[in-house]
C-alpha cells in the first residue's frame, strides 16, 4: 500500500486523476468519470500532455467511457484513430464494442455498425 502511495504521491496531477477515473468507471460512476475526463483535458490543457503510458490509459479510458455511455459510433471512432493505443487494446476495446452493437442491435446502432460488428466477429 505504502508503495503504491508513494508512487500516487510522485505522479502528476494528471495522473492522479486518470487513476481516479479508472477507480471510478470500475465503480460504474459514470457521472464521476466524465467530470475527470473533464478536468484531465483541463490539466492537459495547462501543462501540455502527460506521459506515454498515462496518455495510453487516458484514450483507453476516453474509449471504454464512450462505449458504456453507448456513444458508440464516436467510441469506435477514438478507438480507429488513437494512436497511443497499442495493437491488443484496439482489438480488444473493438471486440467490446462489437459485442455489444451485436447484442444491442438497431436500438442501440445504425445498420452501417451493425454490419461492421457482424462483420468484425467473422
Amino acid at each position: 500500500m505504502r508503495a503504491w502511495r508513494n508512487h500516487v504521491n510522485g505522479s502528476t496531477p494528471q495522473a492522479r486523476q486518470v487513476i481516479r477515473a479508472e477507480i471510478l468507471m470500475s465503480l460504474n460512476d459514470l457521472g464521476g468519470v466524465d467530470k475527470d475526463l473533464q478536468k484531465i483535458d483541463d490539466l492537459l490543457e495547462k501543462s501540455g500532455g502527460l506521459s506515454e503510458g498515462d496518455e495510453i490509459k487516458f484514450h483507453e479510458l476516453q474509449a471504454r467511457y464512450l462505449i458504456e455511455r453507448r456513444q458508440l459510433r464516436q467510441a469506435m471512432t477514438k478507438i480507429d484513430n488513437s494512436v497511443f493505443l497499442t495493437k491488443p487494446m484496439k482489438r480488444r476495446l473493438l471486440e467490446q464494442l462489437a459485442s455489444i452493437i451485436k447484442v444491442g442491435g438497431e436500438a442501440l446502432a445504425d445498420k452501417q455498425l451493425i454490419s461492421w460488428a457482424k462483420s468484425y466477429a467473422s
